[in-house]
């Protein structure tokens, strides 16, 4: 169990735990049902961390940070303000679809990761209406990417831990193998994590590597997520994700807008990511390479925001393909083999 005597108790009540649920005995103290587990899960993503290098400089403003730029890039698909993000009900299961559910810019995307001050030096850069790609730029967008997805893993490795208990009676071996891939995730992030800051450290760029895809404008989405890479998009593996002692090779996508034009995003450092040329080409070599990426992103990026009108105008074949994939990809029993490569047609433009 991961929760001190004196700290807030998992369930919100915002009262230390050994004054609320810490008052009772052993496991009685712990989550124990779905509705637990959903207020833990409430209670761990308020956690306020700066996950800067340098945190003796932090300021104490913890701020709701964007992982996409609000300014340049959910504002240009809002609609009154508003984008579609697809959301899961905790009781829902694989077999059922996630549901987009619309959400206001100032709250879309945000996580409590960095302090305002090193927010503002870190990523101003890529924050303006328009800059130009190059490493550094690709690096920041990726570096930013990054730092998300190893904060939701430190939480959610945090969340596994304390409701074992919970999980271990309904189904223990699907809980042992959610956890040793959980933890061997967090490894593999932490890993990266540390490359990239030393790579942001020493300002030295040059063996970040990026491809950037220019979107059409009528393809209204955004999203950040860093993914291992484990198959091309025919399905044809990549690396083994099996092995749990390894370090896995991750791509870090953003999908913005830059001087009002959509682009997706591609990086990755050369030296601990090997396998990711591997994926680019398979992208670069599909007959239509914008809706083989398209889907690439809705079977490995959960962080999606979309125009609602876009996405209320595609068909239900398409939109029934999407949240498929969206779900299916996130399933750890399905070979992700299996995924791929998409064989229906995706009016996403």
């Amino acid at each position: 169990m991961m929760i001190g005597r004196n700290d807030q108790c998992w369930c919100g009540s915002k009262k230390k735990f050994k004054k609320c649920h810490g008052l009772n005995q052993g496991i009685n103290s712990l989550p124990s049902s779905e509705l637990d587990m959903g207020k833990a899960r409430k209670h761990f993503y308020e956690t306020k961390k700066c996950l800067a290098m340098d945190i003796s400089n932090c300021s104490e403003n913890i701020i709701q940070a964007h992982t996409i730029s609000k300014s340049s890039s959910l504002s240009p698909i809002a609609v009154k303000g508003h984008v579609l993000t697809f959301v899961k009900a905790i009781k829902q299961t694989y077999e059922k679809h996630w549901i987009p559910e619309k959400i206001g810019i100032k709250n879309a995307t945000t996580l409590q990761c960095f302090c305002s001050k090193h927010d503002n030096e870190i990523f101003s850069k890529i924050d303006s209406l328009v800059f130009n790609f190059s490493c550094e730029t690709a690096f920041l967008l990726s570096y930013r990417t990054l730092a998300k997805e190893y904060y939701e893993k430190e939480l959610s490795v945090k969340l596994l831990n304390l409701c074992e208990h919970f999980l271990r009676s309904g189904d223990e071996f699907r809980y042992v193998s959610l956890s040793s891939a959980e933890k061997a995730s967090l490894r593999s992030l932490k890993a990266k994590m540390k490359a990239y800051d030393t790579i942001l450290r020493d300002k030295d760029f040059s063996k970040f590597c990026y491809k950037v895809f220019e979107l059409p404008e009528s393809l209204k989405i955004t999203c950040a997520a860093a993914t291992f890479v484990d198959v091309d998009i025919n399905g044809n593996e990549i690396q083994n994700l099996t092995d749990l002692k390894i370090n896995k090779s991750y791509v870090c996508i953003n999908t913005i807008y830059n001087n009002g034009k959509p682009y997706t995003v591609m990086g990755w450092d050369s030296d601990s990511n090997p396998d990711v040329p591997k994926l680019i080409e398979s992208i670069e070599k599909a007959t239509d390479p914008i809706k083989q990426l398209t889907y690439y992103i809705f079977i490995n990026v959960g962080n999606i925001c979309m125009n609602p009108d876009w996405y209320h105008g595609l068909s239900d074949d398409t939109k029934a393909t999407l949240t498929q994939a969206l779900e299916l990809g996130g399933v750890g029993h399905i070979p992700r083999v299996d995924l791929f490569p998409l064989s229906t047609e995706l009016d996403v433009y």
